[in-house]
């Protein structure tokens, strides 16, 4: 009998004010900061931390700023940024992948029985909790949350 392993290898993705903890499975590519098609300037349908889109596999993508979503201003958007792609993992197709900002390297983390973090509750409708350490705090995303914020956005077109 194979036994599953209870660790969870994850990436660590900091943005200017945090670090946002993904499980790997769900991270598609992590790009350099390219070329970005901003949201039409006055849009109601488009929230503060929706950016704009990006070129991904032949596909425009959308592009999430992190700090807006935890209640800080708009990232500066400059080439040294990172986008890292995130998918979903139930299977629904759209809106598909999309980009979160980052502002450098990602890092590994593998949280598992023995990783010393306390979970507490998340704070805002993208952030589904925190896992805290010593020294660090991780945000832990609502990705279906900000894969339905976003259908809901084009919804509004």
């Amino acid at each position: 009998m194979v036994r599953a392993d209870p660790a969870v290898h994850c990436l660590i993705l900091p943005f200017h004010g945090g670090q946002l903890l993904v499980p790997g499975a769900v991270v598609a590519e992590i790009l350099p900061f390219a070329t970005l098609q901003p949201a039409a300037p006055g849009s109601s349908s488009w929230p503060p931390w929706y950016l704009g889109t990006f070129q991904w596999q032949g596909r425009p993508r959308d592009l999430v700023g992190l700090e807006p979503l935890m209640g800080q201003g708009l990232p500066v958007l400059e080439r040294r940024l990172r986008v890292a792609v995130l998918h979903t993992l139930d299977g629904r197709p759209e809106p598909g992948a999309f980009g979160v900002v980052m502002q450098r390297i990602p890092r590994q983390l593998t949280v598992g029985p023995e990783t010393r973090l306390t979970e507490e509750p998340g704070d805002g409708a993208a952030v589904a909790g925190w896992l805290r350490g010593r020294e660090e705090a991780y945000a832990l995303p609502d990705i279906d949350w900000l894969r339905d914020a976003l259908a809901d956005c084009h919804a509004g077109e």
